[in-house]
């Protein structure tokens, strides 16, 4: 894959342009955010070979996610079924039969219990992972159903597709909460990670309130960014990333403001158009997946194109991360889906008496490192434990202290 040229659009950041840091990892460090792709740097990694394909589906692959233990993938297909596949052996654990069109969408709920599926037979439904009942029809949409998502309680779904809409849903009865009218198709929903907001892609990024249905925020690009078939809130919620089409723009955005922070614009390959825009689980990475682009990882701290995955003959539909960020998944135009290795580190370990002691990196001396450290990684979940202010305070406590 060659990088022609790379157009990036600096804003200024407390007087200063946007150099380094990642916005949200700390209230004193959240000024500085940039997505970057270098020109000019060594050329990244090409990986051929998958650890798995998941081939099965009769057509198109146009949804995959992965559950949090990497155990299981879940695809939607134009075949009008989803699949639930053992990751080890690519076998199909599943089929969750019954729309009647191109299963456009799907997802598995905050627990893992349920599956959740959008279709062009202009429902979504719900099933139960475990023995692929089916549980509930969400029937209103007046046309094709192209993304779905979970809350974070699992208690409400949002829906989005052809009829210009997004729909919010009781899980349990099945009952239409409130209907939120878009000017355009909704390519992209996902919950707030408080569950107190939605976010869609339409026209544009636009921000609701869950609770009224009411606007919040409206995301406005400078200069064509075409339709936005991409959008993803970060962990902490306070950044937003979405993609485009066409043109093939990422655009990075402060969730409060709706402030353009960085856009990723002018890579030759992306031009076609931008389906999946993804953070890593530490979002110190994006993936990128397009029509006709083989799917792509940018290191957001280095700036650097650092891999791209080859190996589907057509278009991406999708490219998301594993849990530990380890492994991408992506779905494509040629009937497979693909698990690769990301080449990644996951989560550090940090053993509880390091941790309480404020040696962070678990390096044996408490000093600016850990800091860093800390800084790099704030409001993360490390260990099962959110890196915080308990750090911050250990670090201090400890400064210099060889243990």
């Amino acid at each position: 894959m060659r990088i022609e040229r790379l157009a990036l659009r600096a804003v200024p950041c407390g007087g200063r342009s946007l150099a380094s840091g990642l916005a949200g990892k700390c209230q004193t460090a959240a000024a500085c955010l940039f997505l970057l792709l270098a020109v000019g740097v060594a050329r990244p990694e090409v990986v051929t070979t998958p650890i798995q394909t998941f081939e099965g589906h009769d057509g198109q692959v146009y949804d995959a996610v992965i559950s949090a233990d990497g155990n299981q993938v879940l695809t939607g297909g134009q075949d009008h079924t989803a699949k639930l596949w053992d990751v080890s052996n690519g076998e199909v654990i599943r089929t969750f039969e019954g729309h009647t069109g191109n299963v456009f969408t799907v997802a598995f709920s905050p627990d893992e219990s349920m599956v959740l599926t959008g279709s062009f037979d202009n429902t979504a439904r719900l099933w139960n992972t475990e023995t692929g009942e089916h549980l509930e029809t969400f029937e209103g949409h007046t046309h094709d159903v192209l993304t779905a998502a979970f809350s974070p309680s699992g208690s409400r779904v949002v829906t989005g597709g052809h009829d210009e809409t997004a729909r919010l849903w009781n899980t349990e009865t099945g009952e239409l909460i409130r209907t939120i009218p878009h000017n355009t198709v909704v390519y992209s929903v996902v919950f707030s990670p408080d569950g107190e907001q939605i976010l869609t892609g339409s026209a544009r990024p636009q921000l609701w309130d869950a609770s009224t249905g009411g606007i919040v925020r409206s995301f406005i690009t400078i200069g064509p960014s075409g339709l936005t078939m991409s959008v993803r809130f970060s962990a902490d919620g306070k950044t937003l990333l979405s993609g485009h089409l066409p043109g093939g723009s990422v655009w990075l955005w402060e969730t409060e403001t709706g402030t353009s922070l960085q856009t990723i614009q002018g890579l030759a390959a992306m031009s076609t158009g931008v389906s999946s825009a993804e953070f890593s689980p530490d979002e110190t990475a994006v993936a990128i997946g397009g029509f006709f682009v083989p799917p792509i990882i940018a290191d957001l701290d280095t700036g650097e194109l650092v891999r791209t995955f080859e190996g589907h003959s057509g278009a991406i539909r999708s490219a998301v991360f594993s849990a530990d960020g380890t492994r991408l998944l992506t779905a494509g135009t040629d009937g497979t889906a693909r698990l690769w290795a990301t080449g990644l580190t996951g989560p550090p370990d940090i053993p509880a008496e390091a941790r309480a002691q404020g040696d962070l990196n678990n390096d044996g001396v408490v000093n600016f490192s850990d800091f860093v450290f800390l800084l790099e990684h704030w409001g993360q979940e490390i260990g099962g434990t959110p890196i915080g202010f308990p750090d911050f305070v250990a670090i201090l406590n400890n400064w210099g202290k060889v243990l």
